[in-house]
């Protein structure tokens, strides 16, 4: 979210209110063993082999549009050079957030505020090793890679336009809005080793939350937009665990 946008909470509010919990989405956690192991490998798995360079692969018209993002976010293209494509994009895309002056902690933090003033218990659902994440970045495809430099990419040519846009759309709910330019996103998402984590966090958090809803009371749920309702997600695990999904279609 751009830093200080306002959205109306009071649906939010209503809702945690008597609520038995918050339940957040995942975290990332990093023991001793996996920082040990991530240090060891670390050049394997977030640097490119020697002599490579992320700009060298890309068709011309990406890296284009690639070298000119990256200098409307104050940074040089050799910056990235080395790193792996899908590395170079989330370096991209966090550096672009930073420059357009997003909120890094966005609507989840906001809806933590409003539960702990409620006394709604927090939980996080769940942590999953940080080498989970970091694994498979050296075998995604060619072409998901593109997929993901290109989002990247356009991130960083639109995103103090979009933001705003982009924001006032998830205020109202609007996923029509939220997904018209969501193509890319899919594509890159779709890398196999970010796919089977992604499935596996929705599993585990379905099952998770139909031993909590068997409960008495009311449990809220906090999760992005992506995780919730892209194929797969945490609504269509929710229904494969037997639950009934009420509510706009998805």
């Amino acid at each position: 979210m751009p830093q200080g946008f306002k959205w109306n909470t009071a649906r939010v509010a209503k809702a945690l209110d008597g609520a038995r919990e918050l339940v957040l989405p995942p975290v990332a956690t990093l023991g001793i063993g996996d920082m040990v192991r991530l240090l060891l490998s670390s050049g394997r798995l977030v640097y490119l082999p020697s002599g490579q360079t992320v700009r060298s692969d890309m068709p011309a018209d990406l890296r284009a549009r690639w070298e000119q993002g990256v200098r409307i976010v104050g940074q040089t293209p050799e910056h990235y050079d080395h790193f792996r494509p899908v590395v170079a994009a989330v370096a991209l895309s966090q550096d672009a957030g930073k420059a357009a002056k997003f909120d890094p902690s966005g609507g989840r933090f906001q809806v933590a505020v409003i539960a702990k003033l409620h006394k709604v218990k927090i939980r996080n659902l769940a942590s999953y090793r940080v080498l989970d994440l970091a694994k498979g970045l050296s075998d995604t495809p060619d072409d998901v890679s593109r997929a993901c430099l290109a989002l990247a990419a356009d991130a960083a040519l639109t995103v103090k336009d979009d933001a705003l846009k982009g924001a006032e759309a998830w205020a109202r709910g609007d996923l029509n809005a939220l997904r018209a330019s969501n193509d890319l996103a899919v594509q890159c998402n779709s890398a196999v080793p970010l796919a089977r984590l992604r499935d596996r966090m929705a599993a585990d958090w379905a099952k998770d939350l139909k031993v909590e809803l068997a409960k008495p009371g009311k449990v809220m749920v906090a999760a992005d937009l992506d995780s919730l309702t892209r194929r797969g997600g945490l609504l269509d695990q929710l229904k494969a665990e037997g639950l009934e999904v009420i509510g706009p279609a998805y």
